[in-house]
């Protein structure tokens, strides 16, 4: 069973790693990042396509560093237990985005926000320099027939 989650998870995360791939020719990146030079704040814009569901389940984002960053309360229900990684401490407290939404989440390693009620944020933010992030990623059951219109992420 363990295998079976485990194929399912690497699957959809090279599924949505090929797509975001291939969406790069609108990747705007800025210059002037010190080499070293330790990341602050992460804010998530994220936009769902009129085309499609409401995204209404747990979505996460990889960074490649280790740990998830979750869009926290997305498809989340008050009595479920806090997800392992980053939580966005701040941005939009909804269980849902509907169609042609959008939506705003920070990550931020200085401040906790009423969404992060372990504070881990911070705590794993604490030496992430911005060299360290190797890509983008976006992963979820993806159970409903929600699309990502598109995203942006600002450090």
């Amino acid at each position: 069973m363990l295998r079976l989650i485990s194929t399912f998870v690497v699957s959809v995360f090279a599924g949505f790693t090929m797509w975001f791939a291939q969406q790069g020719g609108n990747l705007q990146q800025r210059v002037g990042f010190e080499p070293g030079e330790l990341v602050e704040t992460i804010r998530v814009d994220l936009v769902v396509s009129a085309d499609g569901d409401e995204l209404d389940e747990p979505i996460a984002m990889d960074l490649g560093l280790g740990f998830p960053f979750w869009l926290q309360r997305l498809g989340r229900v008050e009595n479920m237990q806090t997800p392992f990684g980053a939580v966005s401490q701040r941005g939009t407290d909804t269980h849902a985005i509907v169609p042609g939404g959008t939506a705003t989440f920070e990550f931020s390693r200085s401040n906790v926000g009423k969404l992060d009620p372990l504070g881990a944020t911070p705590q794993l933010l604490a030496d992430v320099q911005v060299s360290d992030i190797s890509r983008i990623g976006f992963t979820s059951k993806g159970d409903h027939g929600w699309i990502i219109a598109g995203y942006r992420i600002a450090i």
